[in-house]
């Protein structure tokens, strides 16, 4: 059991690291395909476009290379459509060649032919392999601009583009780019080199300079949920290796006798110290090797899943894949090597320094020691850690380990808990007529140290799902107040479909709107328009919507304003003027602006100010949004495209039948989707759910190993009680009673156990996790019960403790009398 425990352990680690890191890896090459020689990238925010002047103002300082680029995220239509980046290069200049030489020269041919032809566009050969397409082909896409029909003039060898773009990229023209996109006059970044930043920064003051490789706003979001879900995982690898500790820890103390024989026939403390932990280690070594494997093997599974999780997150995975390399070998034995030596450590060098009758003589080295100090100071690592994660904000590691020092803290407190908590309980006991409860507990308090490790690492287990359900329903609690508190719309009209990915950029044109309201069944519809820009070197979303005909929605539902400062006539007036804006909560909390005040955001017309009306809580994007009169963010950007179109029924339809048709009149010139409210809420609540998902599976094993530390617990207490069993059975206690109160051992630990997995998986859930997630992710979400969850944990420790005391109970009523007597 010490084994397994210690390889299922290692395989948390193992199985949850790599396969975050494979699809974390995987996005961070899909979106750094087209790699360059360049020192700092120019923009203006990845929505603002840099004009293309200052290309050749860069282009004169002494010793500088500039490449201008275009990037536009399309969408492919036909058998096989998914999301295509077209990026356009300036072929006219071999300064981008110097800079983009290792992916232009993959296949220079390719380029020359586009450079003569003018148009067109190259594509790797994975994409063409796809798309059954050689050279003259065509296929068409939807951009911002509608849809558009790209010829084939090259097909790219490269592999490079295939393992990080897994071929979804092309090249075109920078010329064409800018037609086809309506970028006329702007590219969207820079490429530059051998040019200080601060000259870069006095050649254009309103740019940002950064380091090439930055990721797009999605990529950033997926990455971020990836972060969380990997803090999770490590928080579940802290269970692990609680289990772990608690297992090297009872079989060190229930050993002491074998310690004190050797001791008693010469050994020295010396000799006696490095021989258990040299044994410790052989034991760490083998089960670090196993959970490896083991891991390894779950990773292959668990890869795939997280492959389709990030995939609806963000559509840039192309490739991931299971690389176990030597230095997470190497961590792996560190952590299962290290965990085994420093679990033995103290209890070995206890054991090597207590003199030999003092472990022989019956419980006497266990009743010597006291818990009182060890409690306090657990305390007082349990407060300060959860007061540094509550009211600070934390670097991810940071905060991993102030979590690992709640946990630690928390394995100080427990001895002493079981002893207060046994006492109370047993002096109750002691006035029943049945014997049975009072001796399984008096039993369990002789070894409080392996009853508390038992309840801990069993109860932090059954922590884990709770905090993670309660996370989640704190999620679906908020988001479903929020859609139906602002979204009057039965059916939404998208450009991307929400089943294959939750973020897009294809857009709709303003012409389907009025469409959609000649719709039989259609009683209203108005458009929104959400885009990116820059605020504090952070990417915040711009809402836009058609303020009249969204009020008119809410009114023909009879729905309460919203947001509710919008009924002050003076707020509607500011609204509708572009003058006034409203905040998404969780931008007000991560920028410090609120209502009353001034909020200043760049803009393609210049730096503009807006009165903050008000604050709501809205959950559109991670790093905050503002919300705009759709004319006031069509003026302010320069954009009169359309992100969604929502519709409301008629009175007397069916929603299937007006969704039929809005269906068919979206399809009908672009590839757009129409999904109903409950199916947008299912989406938003089915991708936190994949997130968690194997942070849930992780927890299942730590689960099982719990159950194999019942086991363990409750068999070496038979072992080690033989006699006093025996003499039991002598005084006439029957084989069924026998059972029984080693079953009572069981029920008890997983009492307990479930007591302290609701209780600190809702405080888990409510404070450091709820903290954490905000430091991570951009929401603050509700503290909520999920209380079919709390129900299930009760159940569930209550039935797997039974299982667990099931095997050890049957062993003890089968001892032999005279043979337990005479043991010891």
């Amino acid at each position: 059991m010490v084994l397994l425990s210690l390889s299922l352990g290692v395989a948390i680690f193992v199985s949850s690291f790599e396969s975050v890191m494979a699809a974390q890896t995987a996005i961070a090459a899909s979106a750094n395909a087209m790699s360059s020689k360049a020192e700092w990238e120019v923009s203006r925010g990845r929505y603002l476009g840099v004009e293309d002047s200052l290309v050749e103002r860069i282009r004169s300082e002494k010793g500088a290379l500039a490449a201008p680029v275009i990037e536009s995220t399309v969408t492919t239509t036909g058998p096989s459509s998914g999301n295509f980046l077209v990026v356009g290069v300036d072929l006219d200049s071999d300064q981008t060649s110097k800079l983009f030489g290792r992916t232009l020269d993959s296949d220079l041919m390719a380029f020359v032919k586009l450079r003569l032809v003018g148009s067109g566009i190259v594509v790797p050969k994975t994409f063409a392999t796809k798309h059954s397409l050689k050279e003259g082909d065509s296929f068409r896409v939807l951009s911002a601009k509608g849809p558009a029909s790209l010829s084939v003039v090259g097909i790219l060898e490269s592999k490079i583009l295939d393992a990080e773009s897994g071929g979804s990229l092309g090249f075109m023209d920078i010329h064409q780019a800018q037609r086809e996109f309506g970028k006329v006059g702007y590219v969207d970044k820079i490429e530059v080199a051998g040019v200080a930043k601060a000259r870069l920064a006095s050649l254009c003051p309103s740019c940002q300079i950064e380091r090439p490789g930055n990721l797009g706003s999605a990529a950033e979001d997926a990455l971020g949920r990836i972060k969380s879900l990997l803090g999770v995982s490590m928080i579940a690898l802290l269970v692990g290796i609680l289990l772990i500790y608690n297992t090297v820890q009872v079989s060190v103390l229930e050993r002491l006798q074998d310690i004190a024989i050797l001791r008693a026939i010469g050994a020295t403390r010396i000799q006696i110290f490095v021989l258990l932990l040299a044994e410790w280690f052989a034991i760490g070594l083998l089960g670090s090797i196993a959970g490896i494997a083991i891991g390894s093997g779950l990773a292959f599974v668990l890869v795939e899943y997280t492959k389709r999780t990030v995939n609806t997150m963000v559509p840039l995975v192309a490739d991931a894949h299971i690389d176990v390399s030597p230095v997470l070998i190497v961590a792996a034995l560190v952590i299962g090597v290290g965990t085994a030596l420093a679990a033995a450590f103290f209890p070995v060098l206890a054991a090597a320094n207590v003199r030999p009758l003092e472990i022989l003589r019956p419980y006497s080295y266990r009743r010597s020691h006291r818990y009182l100090v060890a409690a306090l100071i657990g305390v007082a690592l349990f407060i300060a850690s959860n007061v540094a994660v509550a009211t600070q904000s934390v670097s991810f590691a940071i905060g991993i380990s102030v979590t690992g020092l709640e946990f630690f803290g928390v394995a100080l407190m427990f001895p002493q808990v079981v002893l207060v908590l046994g006492r109370m309980i047993r002096t109750f006991l002691s006035k029943l007529r049945n014997p049975g409860p009072f001796l399984a507990i008096d039993g369990m308090m002789k070894s409080p140290h392996r009853t508390a490790f038992t309840i801990m690492t069993f109860g932090c287990a059954l922590m884990m799902t709770v905090a993670t359900k309660t996370l989640v329903a704190g999620f679906v609690a908020s988001t479903g107040t929020w859609m139906n508190s602002a979204f009057p719309f039965d059916i939404s009209v998208i450009g991307n479909d929400l089943a294959s990915s939750v973020y897009g950029s294809q857009v709709l044109p303003t012409s389907m709107t009025d469409k959609l309201r000649s719709v039989p069944g259609v009683r209203s519809a108005y458009s929104v328009r959400k885009l990116f820009t820059p605020y504090r070197s952070h990417d915040v979303m711009a809402i836009g919507i058609e303020t009249d005909r969204y009020l008119s929605a809410r009114r023909e539902k009879a729905m309460p304003m919203w947001p509710p400062q919008l009924s002050n006539p003076a707020d509607l007036a500011a609204f509708r003027a572009g003058k006034g804006t409203f905040l998404s909560s969780n931008f007000a909390q991560l920028y410090g602006v609120h209502a009353g005040q001034s909020l200043q955001v760049d803009t393609p017309t210049g730096t503009v100010a807006l009165k903050v009306l008000g604050e709501v809580d809205d959950y559109s994007w991670q790093h905050g949004a503002f919300i705009l009169d759709m004319n006031a963010l069509e003026s302010l950007w320069k954009d009169d495209a359309v992100s969604y179109i929502d519709v409301s029924l008629a009175n007397g339809y069916s929603l299937k039948e007006v969704k039929d048709r809005v269906q068919a009149v979206a399809t009908a010139d672009r590839k757009a989707f129409a999904f109903d409210k409950q199916q947008i809420k299912e989406v938003t609540d089915s991708v936190l759910e994949q997130a968690v998902a194997m942070a849930n599976l992780q927890a299942a094993i730590a689960i099982f190993i719990g159950v194999l530390g019942i086991v363990n617990a409750v068999w070496i207490g038979v072992i080690n009680r033989k006699r006093e069993i025996a003499l039991w059975r002598a005084i006439g206690v029957t084989r069924r009673q026998i059972g029984w109160i080693i079953l009572y051992e069981g029920l008890f630990v997983s009492i307990v156990s479930a007591i302290v997995g609701v209780v600190g998986g809702l405080y888990g859930g409510w404070v450091p996790l709820r903290s954490f997630s905000f430091d991570v992710t951009g929401y603050l979400y509700p503290m909520v019960v999920p209380w079919p969850n709390v129900l299930f944990t009760i159940v569930l420790a209550l039935t797997l403790g039974l299982l667990a005391g099931i095997l050890p109970a049957r062993r003890a009523a089968q001892l032999p009398i005279l043979d337990s007597i005479g043991y010891e």
